[in-house]
């Protein structure tokens, strides 16, 4: 049986440094054929110069980090991007 991709939601999301971010969706990196590794696409939701679309290996954004305050989830799901998240992210919550 072949493995099931993971799930991830699109939707708004907080970075653990506080900053919310636009998941769009899910690519399979083409440089990778073999080992099929995600992509992350993504888009920030506060202006910074430059190209506002990123994007970043699956397990990493689902993944932890080492914070002083112990580990926490790189990425927290917040909720899905209406208009309303989309005007004002800083105000969004979970659904």
């Amino acid at each position: 049986m072949p493995e099931r991709e993971p799930i991830l939601r699109a939707g708004v999301y907080r970075h653990y440094k506080g900053d919310h971010y636009l998941v769009i969706g899910v690519a399979r990196d083409d440089a990778f054929e073999e080992d099929e590794r995600l992509l992350v696409i993504y888009s920030r939701l506060y202006h910074r110069s430059g190209v506002p679309l990123c994007a970043r290996p699956m397990d990493e954004f689902c993944g932890l980090v080492q914070t002083e305050n112990g580990s926490v989830l790189r990425f927290s799901y917040l909720g899905y991007a209406d208009s309303g998240a989309l005007e004002n992210p800083v105000t969004t919550e979970a659904k």
